[in-house]
């Protein structure tokens, strides 16, 4: 009995964990949403024309946008290691478990259903020798390694865009506030 109450309690742990797991996603990609939203409203707000005669007044406007920007890109960055931190403790519940025979593989998914397990490797096997056929025979230049292994997740896209618009946030409200105020 007191093995079976375990089982119980590191299922309901790991469902813990998978539930903050796609928490963070969901706020991961809510955040870009909110910024460009909040962004939009605050430049259209500094364009309009009763700030034409006070620019200051528009780079400061532009000057709350980037600092709102800011502190999201920060957002962004700071879940996505809380999701990164998940994600880990979820493969080694996974890994554990594995160890001790409950389970034959370590996404609990394809346990349910072994099924998935022969669909996700062949897809695997297929996407390689696709990605295989269209290869050239001349090595990898510098840049396209870094570029495949650094830009493999949409998440960095999303940092990137989140990184650019905080910057042109950033060089707008200096524009306003240093160059157009002589």
């Amino acid at each position: 009995m007191a093995e079976e109450e375990k089982n119980e309690q590191q299922i309901a742990l790991y469902n813990q964990y998978y539930e903050y797991l796609r928490y963070y996603d969901r706020i991961l990609w809510e955040i870009p949403a909110i910024m460009v939203a909040v962004d939009s409203g605050i430049i259209l707000a500094a364009y309009q024309d009763t700030f034409t005669q006070w620019p200051v007044v528009r780079g400061l406007l532009i000057l709350i946008a980037f600092a709102f920007s800011f502190a999201l890109t920060a957002s962004i960055f700071k879940h996505r290691i809380f999701q990164v931190r998940q994600s880990i403790i979820i493969d080694e519940i996974e890994k554990g478990w594995k160890e001790s025979g409950k389970i034959t593989n370590y996404a609990l998914r394809y346990t349910l259903d072994p099924k998935l397990e022969e669909e996700e490797r062949n897809r695997k096997e297929d996407k390689k020798k696709k990605k295989m056929a269209k290869r050239v025979d001349r090595p990898a230049k510098p840049w396209e390694t870094w570029l495949y292994k650094n830009l493999k997740s949409a998440v960095t896209y999303l940092k990137i865009a989140a990184i650019l618009m905080t910057t042109a946030m950033f060089l707008l409200a200096f524009y306003w506030l240093t160059y157009r105020i002589s």
